[in-house]
């Protein structure tokens, strides 16, 4: 094996085991933080808690159109320009999600009175604004992916487990805020990160005022490949919250997340694994791919 493809595959395993090894830590912090939210809410209000919060992360899924999977594609194989790439997702995620905040609010009625039955109406407007957050996060990600920047994406992950961790113990074992207390950490601490890797991101790869059309167009089409795969893969595991939701009551949905939670750990090592493969074989050759392909998985 040549040199080069040791030094590769070195790399590669490299952003696999600091990826999974991050995962792992920041699962421990995430147990904590149950805890802490499970002892002091109650199982109802841990219930509505766990529901609110999933809600934007649903919407968010359901609107990505492909767009991480699309930036890591025309950054590596397409060699886009990385600058105009992040600045075209970024103003994507802004109008996008803002457009969703939007409809949402008007759906409120709906919304409450069926998957979100339970979840009171001014809980759902705290979360709202997680929704550009979380489109504009989705998409930042891909762009890590794409420019190898692996160590920034595990920080940003170490940092919120520890920073949810601190902040919802300093608001619910001290200063006694209760859901609402709980739920502002949730918006606060995401929009933090979501804004310091921009920030990161922007450092890197300026961002430009110019929105280029012909390249949003050729991302969309590329992206839609890998839209409705991410809709199924999240409501596989979460569909079944608001199923909950709907025939039972926020009680049972706080048992029903911690244990879905719980389960989908085990999902950590394959998505390590993908995260550090999938830039690596988009900007390879078919031959070089397969290779790559069957020595990760081994």
């Amino acid at each position: 094996m040549s040199t080069d493809k040791r030094s590769s595959l070195r790399r590669l395993a490299e952003d696999i085991t600091g990826t999974l090894a991050t995962r792992v830590l920041t699962m421990g912090f995430g147990l904590m933080t149950g805890i802490i939210t499970a002892r002091v809410l109650g199982p109802e209000n841990r219930g509505i808690f766990g529901l609110a919060a999933l809600f934007p992360a649903s919407v968010v899924t359901l609107s990505k159109l492909g767009q991480s999977q699309a930036t890591i594609y025309f950054i590596r194989k397409e060699k886009a320009d990385v600058s105009q790439v992040v600045s075209n997702v970024v103003y994507i995620a802004l109008a996008v999600g803002t457009l969703l905040v939007g409809v949402a609010f008007l759906l409120r009625a709906t919304l409450l009175s069926t998957v979100l039955k339970g979840v009171p109406l001014w809980c759902l407007t705290v979360v709202l604004p997680l929704i550009p957050i979380l489109l504009m996060e989705s998409y930042l990600y891909g762009l890590l992916q794409a420019t190898d920047r692996f160590r920034v994406y595990n920080t940003r992950l170490f940092l919120e487990a520890v920073g949810t961790l601190s902040a919802m113990a300093t608001v619910l074992l001290w200063l006694d805020w209760g859901l609402a207390g709980a739920l502002g950490v949730a918006v606060g601490v995401r929009t933090t990160m979501t804004a310091w890797v921009l920030w990161t991101v922007n450092r890197g790869s300026p961002l430009r005022l110019r929105f280029d059309v012909g390249l949003f167009r050729r991302m969309i089409r590329y992206g839609f490949k890998s839209h409705v795969q991410i809709i199924a893969s999240h409501f596989h595991f979460k569909a079944g919250v608001y199923l909950v939701a709907y025939f039972l009551n926020p009680a049972q949905v706080a048992f029903f997340a911690i244990a879905e939670r719980l389960a989908e750990h085990i999902m950590y090592i394959p998505q390590s694994l993908g995260l550090a493969l999938f830039p690596r074989l988009t900007g390879s050759d078919e031959a070089r791919a397969h290779s790559m392909t069957a020595r990760a998985c081994r």
